[in-house]
């Protein structure tokens, strides 16, 4: 519950964008994107609002830039993860699908 309360905080808004949302362990938890499936791994026992904020800031980055994403993984304290497909905008420029956005 208090994942869901971060997800509809009007500073991150993400709740009208998450279709799914699993968890296999207490600690790790997979949010589906709606739109484009983008799975989101969080763990649901440590995410703090800073961390949703971040994800919902990347989300849009990503989007912005028409990038393919494999997953998306805010697990880590101050940072989120981004795996891109070698199909995304950048990758098919020769980029390496790993890199920061």
């Amino acid at each position: 519950l208090r994942l869901v309360g971060l997800l509809e905080s009007p500073d991150v808004g993400l709740l009208s964008e998450i279709s799914e949302i699993a968890s296999d362990t207490p600690s790790r938890a997979v949010l589906r994107t709606s739109r484009d499936q983008i799975p989101i791994v969080v763990d649901p026992e440590r995410v703090t609002l800073a961390a949703m904020r971040a994800v919902a800031a990347t989300l849009r980055d990503v989007r912005e830039r028409d990038r393919r994403v494999l997953v998306m993984d805010a697990r880590y304290r101050g940072q989120v993860v981004v795996r891109c497909g070698p199909d995304s905008s950048a990758g098919a420029r020769g980029a390496d699908p790993r890199a920061k956005v």
